[in-house]
């Protein structure tokens, strides 16, 4: 990537808000934020792969064919001697659908929705109800960062498609 490219993207990560009350997305730097911020991450990862090597739960996560490829695509990378970069590619390219807004196709369902059926069963205590909305803030904070991070990784991937103009 070229340097102008290069010093556009960190202003835009550093500078960037969505809201005047937003604060700038930061990548983490530290071991103990990057082992915080990945394990809610990894439990949606797991849980919908779980799923899909049909689990003894027999819960299943409405899943499009892409997606249902996307997993298999993974388990296998996972599996295999590839190199790290392809791994990271393949989880990058199944996780990424599974954080974005969906595209709408008729009514909007809850129950369609990967995360929020994930943020579900997450908060989900022994008793059926649900955790306080004390308890919840803290994974919508890590899920928030993952969606930015994503999106981040997403332009970054497909910037070319765009004659490498991050503002198209």
């Amino acid at each position: 990537m070229s340097t102008f490219l290069h010093v556009v993207f960190i202003a835009f990560i550093a500078f960037h808000r969505i809201s005047a009350h937003d604060k700038a997305w930061v990548p983490l730097a530290d071991n103990t934020s990057l082992r915080n911020y990945s394990a809610p991450l990894t439990c949606l990862a797991r849980s919908v792969l779980l799923t899909l090597q049909n689990h003894p739960s027999k819960y299943r996560y409405n899943l499009t064919p892409n997606d249902i490829q996307n997993g298999q695509r993974l388990m296998h990378m996972l599996d295999s001697n590839r190199p790290i970069s392809e791994k990271i590619d393949a989880f990058h390219t199944f996780i990424y659908p599974l954080l974005s807004a969906p595209v709408l196709t008729g009514t909007y369902s809850k129950w369609n929705d990967v995360l929020e059926c994930f943020l579900a069963i997450y908060h989900i205590q022994e008793d059926g109800n649900f955790n306080t909305v004390h308890d919840v803030t803290q994974i919508l904070a890590k899920f928030k960062y993952h969606c930015r991070g994503t999106t981040l990784f997403e332009a970054m991937r497909n910037i070319r498609t765009y004659g490498n103009n991050p503002f198209l």
